[in-house]
C-alpha cells in the first residue's frame, strides 16, 4: 500500500534537490521521496552562477589552482591546490605532492602552507617549477629552456 507524501516546511537549512543551492530553515518544502527526505525551494529555484578557479579559491581563503613549493618547518614541501570534483565540487583542496601519495596534510601544517603560499603565490609556484622541472599550473614535465626559465608549458602559457 503507497503512502501518500505530505509537504511541510523544512525545520533546518539543507540543500534544494532540484539546484543543489541553500534553503534556509522554514523558506522551503520537506517532502518523502522514495526512500528519503529531500527539500525543495518553494518558489522557483534562485539563478546559482558556480564560482571556479581562482575566484572560488579566493572565497575560501585559498591560493588558485595549481602546484606550490614551499619552506615548512625547515624542509621544502611541494603543495597542490586542485577544485573537488562530484560530490565536493565547489571546495579547493590543498595536497601534498609527490610524497609516498598524494595524501592531505594536517590542520597545523595545511594553515602554515596556505599563509607561506598565500604570502608570495608567484614565488612560491617559481619555486616548483624550477625545483620539480614542472609546469606549476598543471604539473606535467617542463621539456624546453623556454618553458623552464617561464616555469609554464606552453599549453598553460598560451591560456
Amino acid at each position: 500500500m503507497a503512502t501518500a507524501t505530505q509537504n511541510r516546511p523544512n525545520r533546518y537549512d539543507s540543500r534544494c534537490a532540484d539546484c543543489g543551492g541553500q534553503v534556509p530553515a522554514g523558506d522551503g518544502d520537506l517532502s518523502r521521496e522514495a526512500d528519503r527526505w529531500v527539500t525543495r525551494h518553494v518558489v522557483a529555484c534562485p539563478e546559482v552562477v558556480p564560482l571556479t578557479g581562482a575566484a572560488l579559491a579566493a572565497s575560501q581563503g585559498m591560493p588558485e589552482p595549481g602546484y606550490y613549493a614551499v619552506e615548512w618547518n625547515g624542509d621544502l614541501k611541494f603543495y597542490r591546490v586542485a577544485e573537488g570534483k562530484d560530490h565536493n565540487a565547489g571546495r579547493i583542496f590543498l595536497n601534498r605532492f609527490r610524497t609516498d601519495y598524494l595524501d592531505r596534510p594536517q590542520a597545523r601544517e595545511r594553515r602554515e602552507a596556505v599563509a607561506l603560499i598565500l604570502a608570495d603565490p608567484l614565488a612560491a609556484s617559481m619555486r616548483f617549477a624550477k625545483e620539480s622541472i614542472r609546469c606549476y599550473r598543471c604539473g606535467r614535465r617542463l621539456t624546453d629552456k623556454d618553458s623552464r626559465a617561464r616555469g609554464l608549458g606552453p599549453d598553460c602559457a598560451a591560456m
